[in-house]
């Protein structure tokens, strides 16, 4: 079975639909509007992370967006909460030529997974920084950022697979 081929006018609209989107979602997370809803996010994945690492380890402590593990602290903070790397697999997924029921699906498995990934990020973190300190810039500058467009790229790649174009 071979591919349809995509008009001139399909591509133009995509890539159209795709540049908006990403400008308006990063907009909107550089804007003072999107705080309360960032600040909630920071304190949810610290709670979360924080409670974690409660079992693997019960030297952890949390004040807010701030977590510690054997002496290594850490504050969640925007950067860390993954919603420019949402931004981007949520214009990609709403830029596809397919139905709005497979995008919205597409959306909000994008989300969580994007989410839970991001959640083992910071918990790989906490502990490399507790147990492996000189490893910690590495893996949260090298790995982990390189992880996480990898892991968005592969999530957008399988939903256009299995439910872009699924029958």
């Amino acid at each position: 079975m071979s591919a349809k081929p995509i008009s001139y006018a399909t591509s133009v609209k995509t890539l159209l639909i795709f540049a908006s989107t990403l400008a308006v979602g990063i907009s909107y997370w550089l804007s003072p509007a999107s705080s309360a809803l960032q600040r909630a996010l920071e304190h949810f994945l610290a709670w979360a992370t924080g409670g974690a690492l409660y079992w693997i380890t019960p030297s952890v402590s949390m004040l807010g967006t701030v977590i510690s593990v054997s002496g290594f602290t850490a504050n969640i903070v925007p950067a860390c909460t993954g919603l420019f790397t949402i931004t981007i697999f949520v214009a990609a997924v709403l830029a596809y030529p397919c139905t709005l029921q497979r995008r919205a699906l597409g959306v909000v498995l994008g989300i969580v997974g994007i989410l839970t990934l991001n959640w083992v990020r910071i918990i790989s973190l906490m502990l490399i920084g507790a147990y492996w300190n000189t490893a910690f810039e590495f893996a949260h500058l090298v790995v982990w950022q390189s992880l996480a467009v990898f892991f968005a790229a592969f999530l957008w790649l399988l939903w256009v697979q299995r439910i872009a174009h699924a029958r």
